[in-house]
């Protein structure tokens, strides 16, 4: 399996210096990684990419079936790992979300007590009113039945002294 390596230049005209060409490397007799230098360069990163890479170095160093299904099976770990830390970014997003909507109602819970602490004070304070306007009227009370009860006694004492009084002049 042989194929015509590109130079890095004909691959994107805007590398420069050791970028240029793959064959910059040291030749130790390696073809698995000229492959994977040159798959990495010919083609985008992909799964598809990836797993032809795995192949490719696999059948060039002699690896059994076995390390190529361990490093697709590494290849799938790292997608899993990628779509769970995508998930754990929508559930930090989801939980600043309750956590800011957490606030917004503590904080009108907090206003609504406030208000209702206002209300009791206010009708303690009413309540209070009442009571001492009670107490008064009842002190009223008491002193004008302690005033009839004494217009009683000099009404009595009035008739006694007209009766007096009539008999007298007669």
């Amino acid at each position: 399996f042989f194929f015509k390596q590109k130079t890095a230049y004909e691959m994107q005209r805007g590398l420069v210096g050791s970028e240029m060409c793959i064959r910059d490397r040291p030749n130790d007799g390696d073809i698995g990684q000229d492959i994977e230098a040159s798959s990495i360069i010919l083609f985008p990163k992909n799964r598809t990419t990836e797993k032809a890479s795995i192949s490719l170095q696999a059948q060039s160093k002699g690896q059994s079936n076995s390390v190529v299904d361990l490093q697709e099976e590494n290849l799938k770990l790292k997608e899993e790992n990628v779509e769970l830390k995508q998930k754990i970014e929508t559930l930090m997003e989801e939980l600043k979300k309750n956590q800011r909507d957490y606030f917004a109602i503590l904080s009108q819970y907090e206003g609504k007590k406030s208000i209702q602490k206002e209300q009791e004070t206010k009708i303690s304070i009413l309540i209070s009113d009442i009571e001492k306007e009670k107490k008064e009227k009842e002190i009223a009370i008491t002193k004008y039945n302690g005033m009839q009860v004494e217009l009683m006694r000099v009404i009595s004492k009035n008739q006694e002294l007209t009766k007096q009084n009539e008999t007298l002049r007669h």
